[in-house]
């Protein structure tokens, strides 16, 4: 058997999961490959001959230290009331690990289902959540024991605006000088200090609709290996500025209203709103910086499709809060992606032309 470092082949895969006593009696006959985002581990859905699942198999690399942290914070959110995939069976030290089944439909599937019907996910999708805001980082410290990423803070911060610009603006952006990554720090700093000043809640990091499935019982919460102390305005910036959705603004403010009431939010309207464009700048970047990565470092190129729409959407945020330099960055991102389906459109044409 490979030890952790190097993906096995689904032959070993199988023999490891049929040969451990802890899975149960039931034989696995085959793997089905389940492609999930851009994280440094694999997914298989274990079928058996029967053709019923008998849960995931999830293959991961110590590469990204946060992959081995998964186990233990699902156990947590469990045992927390938020859901998640139960862990039947893992073993760190190989990186093997087989998991709750939690179905294929993930929130993105509803991306053009009825608005009320989308709406009711979402709302279900908030209730979920809401305990690993509220009583997470209480329940963590009376612990003490939980292992998870360090918090935010402003390193971290300003760590996801330097992603956003190595990764994304570097890339896309034709004309950058020295002095742009400092103006981008200097306008977002006021910023970064509003967030630190918020109530220290546990995020999920990521939570969007493609980590969100949506089964016959509710909601359920999948990579989840960044958790991390913050502000829940990230978690919910996240969800409700996801690009892969693109929410209009009135279904926004539908759901905004609702966060508010379930949080007992104890300021104003206004202020809420400042806070969560604030959250939501910061987020942006940071998925900004991802799409770049995943689609031209690593040859995803199904993340760049969302380089425009992010881009547009972090455009403006940054136009209404004053954020000069950010608003151009995010305008010559737009400007070059559409020149670009410009040029290959046109090379469309012309080889139309000549294959008449």
């Amino acid at each position: 058997m490979t030890t952790m470092g190097s993906f096995r082949t689904e032959e070993e895969l199988l023999e490891w999961y049929n040969s451990e006593p802890e899975t149960g009696e039931q034989q696995a006959v085959r793997l089905e490959t389940m492609v999930k985002g851009g994280s440094v581990r694999r997914f298989y859905r274990l079928v058996d001959d029967e053709e019923q699942s008998l849960g995931v198999l999830m293959e991961y690399s110590s590469e990204k230290k946060e992959n081995t942290f998964y186990a233990g914070i699902s156990r947590f959110l469990s045992e927390l009331g938020v859901p998640a995939p139960g862990i039947i069976h893992h073993e760190a030290e190989i990186g093997l690990a087989v998991l709750q089944d939690m179905g294929s439909q993930d929130l993105f599937a509803l991306k053009d289902a009825p608005w009320s019907e989308l709406k009711r996910q979402y709302i279900e999708v908030l209730r979920a959540i809401s305990p690993l805001w509220r009583a997470g980082q209480q329940e963590v410290q009376s612990r003490n024991a939980l292992e998870m990423m360090e918090g935010f803070d402003a390193r971290l911060y300003q760590w996801e605006r330097d992603y956003f610009y190595d990764q994304c603006v570097s890339r896309f952006v034709a004309e950058v000088t020295p002095e742009s990554r400092d103006k981008m720090h200097q306008e977002c700093r006021v910023l970064q200090e509003l967030l630190l000043k918020q109530e220290v809640s546990l995020v999920h990091r990521d939570f969007q609709s493609h980590n969100i499935m949506i089964g016959e019982d509710g909601p359920a919460f999948v990579d989840f290996q960044g958790l991390r102390t913050g502000t829940w305005f990230y978690d919910l910036a996240s969800l409700l500025y996801d690009p892969y959705m693109s929410l209009t603004e009135n279904r926004r403010d539908e759901l905004v209203g609702f966060a508010t009431e379930m949080m007992d939010w104890p300021g104003s309207d206004d202020e809420f709103d400042v806070i969560l464009s604030t959250a939501a700048v910061q987020r942006l970047m940071q998925a900004l910086g991802a799409y770049g990565y995943l689609g031209k470092e690593l040859g995803k190129e199904e993340f760049l499709p969302y380089i425009p729409v992010a881009a547009k959407e972090l455009h403006v945020l940054a136009t209404e809060m004053g954020l000069n330099e950010v608003a151009r960055l995010t305008k010559s991102i737009v400007k070059s992606k559409q020149q670009k389906r410009g040029n290959r459109s046109n090379r469309r044409r012309r080889f139309a032309r000549k294959s008449e």
